[in-house]
């Protein structure tokens, strides 16, 4: 019952399948006022941006971690309304995968996993 390191890894480079792209695209739950989302609409955006982007899986787990744990890995969060108003990037990922996935590694030790335990059907 542990976040898998590959929930923190950005997608391949097209050029070149033997590294990763600079930015993971993630969803930023925490407002300006300190304040969470509603869960509901957490795992609304879960399920439209699974939908948009062809997963074929439904969505049961997400992993939250917060700014700190990511700043501690020497990256930062940059906000980025497009596609999504909550939508944000961490980066910068090196290329490298071994850096990469010890990076992965890292931040999924510091996320916490939820389980969706009502999964719309």
């Amino acid at each position: 019952m542990t976040v898998h390191y590959r929930t923190f890894l950005p997608h391949k480079n097209p050029q070149n399948r033997n590294e990763f792209l600079p930015n993971l695209s993630v969803c930023v739950i925490s407002l300006d006022d300190g304040s969470l989302l509603d869960e509901q609409e957490i795992w609304n955006i879960g399920f439209t941006v699974g939908s948009i982007s062809g997963y074929t899986q439904p969505v049961e787990a997400r992993a939250d971690i917060s700014v700190a744990n990511i700043s501690k890995c020497q990256l930062i969060v940059e906000v980025d309304s497009n596609p999504f108003k909550e939508h944000a990037n961490i980066k910068p990922f090196p290329s490298d995968p071994l850096r990469c996935q010890r990076l992965a590694t890292e931040l999924a030790m510091n996320s916490e996993l939820r389980i969706m335990s009502n999964i719309p059907t």
